[in-house]
C-alpha cells in the first residue's frame, strides 16, 4: 500500500478470507423455528436434562456452560481484545453492524446487554465528524459567517491535511468496524497510531493526521484523548523510531545555470523556456517558496505573487509578496534582489519573460493562455530538466531552490543574520538549511 496517498479502505479485505475471521456457523441443521426462538431453547433443552430445575436456574445454567472466548482469539473484525471483568459470564457474541472495541456483541436479549450497550452509544456523537451546531447553539442567520471565520483561519494546505486525515481514520474505523463515536475513545487512537506506524508512515505525517483530531476536537469542545499519556509515550516513540531526515538537496548557483542552458532543450516554446527560467531564478535569488510562486489549482491564486506586485528597475527586482507561510494574515512583505555579477542571469531572463507576457494583471508566472503556473508543473519540468543533465532526482524538490539560496550565501560568507533575514525566517530554522556538505554539482 502506498503511504502517500493512504487509504485505508483500498486495502479491505473480506472477512471470511481474513486470517483472522471467525468460521462461519452454519444453521442448516436447526430448524428456522428453532433459529427464532433462541434463548427459549436453551431453556428447554436445560429442562430436559433436569426437568427439577426452577426456570430461572435452567437459564442460568444454559449461558454459564456456553465456553468463553480466550482474550488471545480475535474478534469477527480481526481484533484481539479481552472481554470486560462483568461481562465474564455473557455468551460469546455474533458480530452486527460497528460494535465498540473491547465490548461483547450478542444475539441474545437481555437487560444487562441492553445496558451496556447503550452506554457505549451516549458516549458521544456517531457519525464521520459532529457539526458545529451539534455543540453550540449557533443562531441560524450566523451559521454561515461562523464556518467562514473557523475556514479563514487555517491556510489552504493545512486544511487539505486535515481532510486528508480525518477520511483515513473515518476508513480506518470502518475497516476495523470500529464505532464512528465522537469524541473517539482512547482505545482508537492507541489503535490508529499503531495503524499508522505499521504503514511506516514518518513522525512528522503521523503528527499531522493526530494534529487534524485534536483540532477539530477542541474546535467543537469534546474531550481530547490525544492528550493522554500513552498517547504522547507513543508519538515519542514513533519520534525516536522513525526520526525525520530531511534529505533534500540544494540547487546552488552552479546548478541554476546549467538548469538555465539546458531548458530551451526540455520545453515546448520559447515562452515556456522564458515561464520557467524566470520562475526558477527568482525562486533561487528570491529565497522563495513554492507557495509563493505558483498555485495549487487555477481557482486559488489570489496568494502569489501578481504582475502588479513586481517592480523591475535598472539595478533592483522588487516584489511585494501578499502571502507567505509566515505570513497568514497577508500584511506583506517586500523582496529586493539587487543586481550583481551572480543575479545579472535573473535581470536578463525575467525581462526577457515580460516582455512576452500579456500586460494584464494576474499570477506573474503564467502560460501564454493566461492560466497560471501551477505547482505541478513547476516541480515536473525541474525533474525533465535534472534528468536531461544525468542528475538523480530522488533529493531535489521545489524546496531545493530556497536550500540551495540559503547554502550558496553561506559558502560565499555571507553573515548567518543576513541569510536570516533575506530568507525571512523568525528562528533558527535556517541552519537546517545550511548545507554544503550536500553540495555535489
Amino acid at each position: 500500500m502506498s503511504t502517500g496517498m493512504l487509504r485505508a479502505g483500498s486495502s479491505r479485505r473480506s472477512k471470511t478470507k481474513s486470517p483472522y475471521a471467525r468460521p462461519v456457523r452454519s444453521t442448516r441443521s436447526m430448524p428456522a423455528t428453532d433459529q427464532a426462538r433462541g434463548p427459549a431453547l436453551a431453556t428447554d433443552q436445560a429442562r430436559a436434562t433436569d426437568p427439577t430445575l426452577p426456570t430461572d436456574q435452567a437459564t442460568t445454567s444454559s449461558v454459564q456452560n456456553i465456553p468463553q472466548v480466550p482474550s488471545s482469539v480475535p474478534n469477527a473484525c480481526g481484533m484481539y481484545s479481552s472481554p470486560p471483568a462483568q461481562m465474564s459470564t455473557m455468551p460469546a457474541l455474533e458480530p452486527q453492524h460497528s460494535q465498540p472495541q473491547g465490548t461483547s456483541m450478542s444475539t441474545v436479549t437481555s437487560p444487562l446487554v441492553a445496558q451496556h450497550v447503550a452506554q457505549i452509544q451516549a458516549v458521544g456523537t456517531m457519525g464521520r465528524l459532529p457539526s458545529l451546531s451539534s455543540t453550540y447553539s449557533i443562531l441560524e442567520p450566523f451559521e454561515g459567517h461562523v464556518n467562514r471565520l473557523i475556514d479563514a483561519s487555517l491556510s489552504s494546505n493545512t486544511k487539505i491535511a486535515y481532510d486528508k486525515a480525518i477520511n483515513v481514520f473515518h476508513d480506518f474505523r470502518l475497516q476495523y468496524c470500529l464505532p464512528p463515536l465522537w469524541p473517539p475513545p482512547v482505545d482508537h487512537i492507541v489503535n490508529f497510531l499503531a495503524f499508522l506506524a505499521s504503514k511506516d508512515l514518518a513522525y512528522s505525517t503521523a503528527k499531522v493526521y493526530l494534529s487534524a483530531l485534536s483540532h477539530n476536537l477542541q474546535m467543537l469542545g469534546l474531550d481530547n484523548p490525544l492528550k493522554t499519556f500513552i498517547v504522547q509515550k507513543m508519538l515519542a516513540g514513533l519520534r525516536k523510531t522513525k526520526p525525520v531526515k530531511d534529505i533534500r538537496s540544494p540547487i546552488t548557483y552552479q546548478l541554476l545555470l546549467k538548469i538555465l542552458q539546458v531548458l530551451p532543450t526540455v520545453t515546448k516554446s520559447r515562452y515556456e523556456h522564458l515561464l520557467f527560467g524566470s520562475a526558477f531564478s527568482v525562486a533561487f535569488f528570491g529565497l522563495l517558496r513554492i507557495s509563493e510562486l505558483t498555485s495549487a489549482s487555477n481557482n486559488n491564486n489570489k496568494n502569489v505573487i501578481h504582475l502588479s506586485d513586481l517592480q523591475l528597475t535598472k539595478d533592483t527586482i522588487i516584489l511585494n509578496l501578499r502571502f507567505s507561510k509566515t505570513d497568514q494574515c497577508g500584511n506583506g512583505f517586500i523582496i529586493n534582489i539587487n543586481k550583481s555579477s551572480e543575479s545579472l542571469v535573473c535581470f536578463e531572463i525575467l525581462e526577457t519573460f515580460l516582455q512576452c507576457r500579456s500586460k494584464d494583471d494576474g499570477p506573474l508566472f503564467c502560460h501564454l493562455s493566461g492560466s497560471p503556473l501551477s505547482s505541478y508543473q513547476f516541480s515536473s519540468i525541474l525533474h525533465k530538466t535534472l534528468t536531461f543533465l544525468g542528475i538523480e532526482t530522488k533529493t531535489f524538490k521545489t524546496h531545493s531552490f530556497r536550500i540551495g539560496a540559503a547554502t550558496h550565501m553561506y559558502m560565499l560568507g555571507i553573515a548567518e543574520q543576513e541569510i536570516q533575514r533575506r530568507g525571512r525566517w523568525s528562528s533558527d530554522a535556517y541552519k537546517h538549511y545550511l548545507r554544503p556538505e550536500l553540495v555535489t554539482y
